[in-house]
């Protein structure tokens, strides 16, 4: 397997962790996203045509890509720790509340990285997206993600993790896109104390390293 990597990129980042909580090393093939690799050939003709990362190549040659389908495919390979679940109900649970913070919290607030003026808005203006909500309207985007994100807290009280006891894939996913939009300073409500909480738990994590 070989695994085309942004060190810097969320989406990336959350196959690594979740990688390394399962003690898998993927081997990794970086891309150079500044100087636009991932636009040019051979990965967008050979590996993925939509220029995104990340991708896992098969030792067949067949390409995986998005991060639900990869992790899915590794947990298959490698079913223990389950990070997704062990039984039809347990992957059922995470894959509902994984689907959820991707759709309502993670969507919002990257339509707010891409929205607010700056270098993310330039990218996305030349090979994403050529119709897009004018700057001023980031702010918004940001509230209704942070309105969502407010739900889900009232609604995880008492747990350790998204699935009660047990990490998963949904846990991993939380965690590294709101770090990654920390650093960007699109800072989550601190009033929100499950999200803190559990926000504190995932960092202190060896994976979050990954």
């Amino acid at each position: 397997m070989l695994f085309y990597d942004y060190h810097d990129a969320p989406n990336p980042r959350v196959v690594r962790m979740f990688a390394a909580e399962k003690g898998i090393a993927l081997p990794l093939r970086p891309l150079d996203l500044n100087r636009g690799e991932n636009r040019k050939p051979p990965y967008v003709t050979e590996i993925n045509r939509t220029g995104q990362v990340p991708a896992l190549q098969l030792d067949d040659g067949r390409v995986i890509c998005e991060i639900l389908p990869i992790c899915e495919y590794l947990e298959e390979l490698h079913p223990a720790p389950a990070l997704i679940g062990a039984t039809p109900e347990d992957r059922a649970e995470a894959r509902q509340w994984t689907r959820w913070i991707d759709l309502k919290y993670v969507e919002r607030m990257t339509e707010a990285c891409v929205v607010q003026a700056g270098p993310i808005r330039d990218l996305y203006s030349r090979f994403n997206y050529k119709t897009m909500l004018p700057p001023e309207m980031w702010e918004i985007c940001m509230a209704v993600a942070h309105e969502k994100l407010a739900w889900f807290d009232a609604e995880m009280a008492g747990r350790t993790f998204v699935c009660g006891n047990r990490l998963t894939l949904a846990d991993i996913h939380l965690f590294v896109f709101i770090d990654f939009f920390e650093g960007l300073g699109l800072n989550f409500p601190r009033a929100l104390s499950w999200v803190a909480g559990h926000y504190d738990r995932m960092k202190a994590r060896p994976s979050a390293a990954a």
